[in-house]
């Protein structure tokens, strides 16, 4: 069973996004989520489809003598991949441990579950798994697609109440001639998903940045938020509202929205209600990467691009499927020229 820290790992981290105050929250969070599990996966794809894929789950020695140990076990964290075809190594220093699975997948073949993070309770469904898969969508094209999938709890015991206080903040943004409940309530959600994609990743969590500018630079708090989630809000909301809410409008609303978040956040720190307590009903927190090598000139992908050595990497919080399943895609030419290209 999952350990008291490591459930409230992940219990601080999803209160962040489901209340307007984060300010405490989020450094409770990130604090907590220094002590987790983590996997790094590298997907190395070959031109005919086929791909090797190395696992490495990692994890805090939970058992140094002398100290008091709240890092979980690494098998409390994730399920990690044994059986035919996986070749497993495991290696132990004085701070880790580590757990390597490495396969190879068949050209048309694909791989589910490799990435599962479980929940709290020996019984509980898994927070999140996985599909991964490669195939051509034209020729000298190939396609790498890897979902993540929420499978944990949809809610907590305060998420209806966080969710109405966020609403609220969004009904006050809004032009009053749209601030219908209905347009408040699916506004809402879309703020809600791109706050969760900022705070959790992909393509990079920014977590951090946020704990940075609200505890050192406040003043800039707000302006970031709107710099992170403003211009996908923005292509949510015009393509919602259209010529209704034109895009000048759409600025200010947003200008207001990151305003009255970050107000509320100074509100909620002082007050330090026991609503903001974490609820501790889900599991390990666990950090995640994901990590491409394609056989050619990447002309495709929603992934961080490093063009240098043409590797293709996310990184994210499971946290951050629990409003719909996060889709890794990449794709490559395999061509002549686009390789040789790729090779200057």
């Amino acid at each position: 069973m999952a350990s008291a820290h490591a459930r409230f790992c992940t219990g601080a981290a999803l209160r962040i996004v489901r209340c307007a105050g984060f300010a405490t929250s989020i450094a409770a969070s990130a604090w907590g989520l220094m002590g987790c599990g983590r996997c790094a996966v590298t997907t190395t794809v070959n031109t005919d489809g086929s791909f090797k894929r190395l696992a490495v789950y990692s994890s805090p020695k939970s058992d140094k003598p002398g100290q008091l140990n709240f890092a979980p076990k690494l098998e409390d964290v994730f399920v990690l991949p044994t059986g035919p075809g996986v070749n497993v190594v495991k290696t132990k220093t004085s701070e880790e441990i580590s757990y390597r699975a490495t396969r190879t997948v068949a050209a048309g073949q694909g791989l589910k579950g490799d990435v599962t993070v479980r929940s709290a309770g020996p019984n509980a469904p898994p927070l999140c798994t996985n599909e991964v898969s490669v195939r051509r969508i034209a020729p000298g094209k190939l396609e790498y697609t890897e979902t993540i999938h929420w499978t944990g709890p949809k809610e907590t015991k305060s998420t209806p109440v966080k969710i109405l206080e966020l609403e609220q903040i969004v009904k006050g943004a809004l032009p009053a001639e749209l601030a219908t409940p209905e347009n408040v309530h699916t506004v809402g959600q879309i703020v809600m998903r791109e706050f969760f994609h900022m705070l959790f990743g992909p393509p990079e969590p920014k977590l951090a940045n946020l704990i940075t500018n609200l505890l050192s630079f406040p003043e800039v708090a707000a302006h970031q938020l709107v710099k992170d989630v403003g211009p996908s809000i923005d292509r949510a909301l015009g393509e919602k509202f259209g010529n209704r809410f034109p895009h000048g409008e759409r600025v200010k609303f947003m200008r207001a929205l990151a305003d009255a978040m970050i107000q509320s956040a100074k509100t909620s720190a002082e007050a330090k209600t026991t609503a903001d307590q974490p609820s501790g009903d889900t599991g390990p927190a666990a950090a995640l990467s994901f990590l491409v090598r394609m056989p050619g000139k990447v002309v495709e992908t929603n992934g961080e691009y490093d063009e240098y050595t043409g590797d293709v990497y996310w990184a994210l919080y499971p946290d951050s499927a629990a409003l719909g399943d996060i889709v890794l895609r990449a794709v490559c030419d395999t061509s002549a020229a686009a390789r040789a290209a790729a090779a200057k």
